[in-house]
């Protein structure tokens, strides 16, 4: 059995010729191989073997058939790991025989067996290169092709990049090099992953964020690599989940995705010089900026036009100004889309990838610095937890006698408090951590309608100094009003949850 570990990167069948093409490639790969690949994907009417994390495929090849059997694995960062037992086979019926000599041969009952189908298949061609990277060994593969499923059919046409020795790290600077001068998108789905989403008639949906599994005798330096990589994964699925479906939830996870990365740069930061993570955040900061407006219209739309519409049913005042919105919020989601779609973003990924799966957080490690990263993880937890408790504390004991920028900060202390939280959760109780989080959650989406409210009111205002129109402006003042309202019910509600929040003492001085 081998661990296989990829990347996946999306190309647009267009750009396939200049790939084959590139200076870079053609420098330091050998002659490229092409051959047709047909495969059956099987499993039962239930997706039994799915729900199991398996992947069954039979496929053939120039060479013969072969048998496939995937095991469960996870796409951290970007890379796609997972467990692979593939065999020989006669022909393209599965052979039940060699299964029993895997792993995962209990699952495969004679009524598993028997349920058995297809349930999709795809045709490809692929086009392999070799190249040899430093100590490295790395298989680049293009497939263009299709996915066909009962329900339909869907193109393939991607890149993929096989460690087959050495370092994981140079999967990362060889997708750099590709991407250097060829748009390209990482792809966290696998083909059976799209395959099955195919069949089932399954769209990509809103992924909410992962804690990270740490133990209490990791290191830092070791503990870094998994919350980073949670993060980013959270990032990638949101970013695609929105460039397919462009739904306002999506768009709202790549915002949460964006914020907690922010947080789990500053534990980091936490250790390492500032700048060994400045240019991430620069990064992360230009990503938010594109975001936020996309999230301000649609936040407008979803909460306020629809209560204050029917207080005030056929308005030509609001009417006018509803469709000003609407258009401004088509424009902010095509600037997120494009942001999402672009160069820069997959740069910013696969440079961030990179950096999280070589765990080489600064380019040179004094010897200060690497006793800094050898401490326990836990004693680094309990010490940056009680440092953005602390602050919390600090922000909020004024209770509602908070100014918008007083309560601003609250906001962000106390985002920063509760992904921090999140990020060390399986290093102590969980029943404490979670009546913590659920308090600091409370408090949190509190501010959070809070700012949302004071945000539509920074858009509207917007409007109203570009459009000198009285009948516009007494529709603005109308929504002003109402989302003024908003927020003051919230800010009647904050001292009761500010209660209960600091009711529940630290956690973190327990096991």
């Amino acid at each position: 059995m081998n661990t296989e570990i990829e990347l996946k990167l999306a190309i647009d069948p267009a750009d396939a010729t200049k790939l084959r093409h590139q200076a870079w490639l053609r420098a330091r790969a050998g002659k490229p191989m092409r051959r047709k690949i047909s495969t059956t994907y099987l499993d039962t009417p239930d997706d039994a073997l799915k729900a199991r994390g398996i992947a069954l495929r039979v496929r053939r090849t120039s060479r013969g058939w072969v048998q496939t059997l995937k095991g469960a694995g996870e796409v951290l960062a970007g890379l796609h790991e997972r467990a692979e037992w593939e065999v020989p086979i006669p022909n393209g019926e599965p052979d039940f025989g060699r299964i029993a000599a895997s792993p995962w041969a209990p699952v495969f009952t004679r009524d598993l067996q028997d349920r058995l189908q297809k349930v999709f298949s795809t045709d490809f061609w692929r086009t392999t290169w070799l190249i040899e990277d430093g100590d490295s060994l790395i298989e680049l593969a293009l497939d263009l092709g299709q996915i066909v499923g009962p329900r339909g059919q869907a193109d393939i046409a991607e890149i993929e990049l096989e460690l087959k020795r050495g370092d994981v790290r140079a999967l990362f600077d060889v997708a750099l090099q590709l991407a250097s001068d060829i748009p390209l998108q990482l792809e966290s789905r696998s083909k059976a992953a799209r395959g099955y989403a195919l069949g089932r008639g399954a769209a990509l949906q809103p992924v909410k964020a992962l804690a990270p599994v740490l133990s209490a005798g990791m290191d830092a330096n070791a503990a870094f690599g998994p919350i980073l990589g949670r993060c980013l994964s959270h990032l990638q699925d949101n970013a695609q989940a929105f460039l397919s479906a462009g739904d306002g939830e999506s768009l709202h996870q790549a915002r949460v995705a964006v914020r907690r990365l922010r947080a789990a740069l500053s534990i980091v930061s936490a250790i390492v010089p500032a700048g060994c993570v400045s240019g991430f955040v620069a990064e992360l900061r230009w990503l938010m900026s594109t975001l936020g407006p996309a999230r301000d219209w649609e936040i407008l739309h979803t909460r306020f036009w629809g209560p204050l519409g029917a207080r005030v049913p056929e308005n030509g005042a609001l009417e006018a100004l509803k469709v000003i919105s609407q258009r401004a919020q088509a424009e902010s989601w095509a600037a997120a889309r494009t942001a999402l779609a672009s160069p820069r973003f997959t740069k910013l990924a696969l440079s961030l990838g990179g950096w999280v799966a070589a765990q080489q957080w600064c380019e040179e490690l004094t010897p200060g610095l690497s006793e800094d990263l050898s401490q326990p993880i836990i004693l680094v937890a309990r010490r940056i937890l009680r440092k953005r408790h602390k602050r919390l504390l600090a922000l909020g004991k004024q209770g509602r006698h908070l100014s918008p920028e007083q309560t601003h900060r609250l906001r962000i202390a106390g985002k920063k408090a509760r992904y921090t939280a999140e990020f060390f959760s399986s290093l102590f109780d969980p029943t404490a951590v979670g009546r913590y989080v659920k308090a600091l959650t409370a408090l949190q989406d509190n501010l959070g309608r809070q700012h949302d409210a004071v945000a539509v009111i920074d858009r509207l205002n917007t409007v109203a100094a570009q459009r000198k129109d009285p009948q516009l402006a007494w529709a603005i003042g109308a929504l002003v009003g109402w989302s003024l309202s908003d927020a003051a019910r919230e800010s009647e509600e904050l001292p009761r949850l500010w209660a209960r929040f600091r009711s529940r003492g630290p956690f973190w001085n327990g096991r």
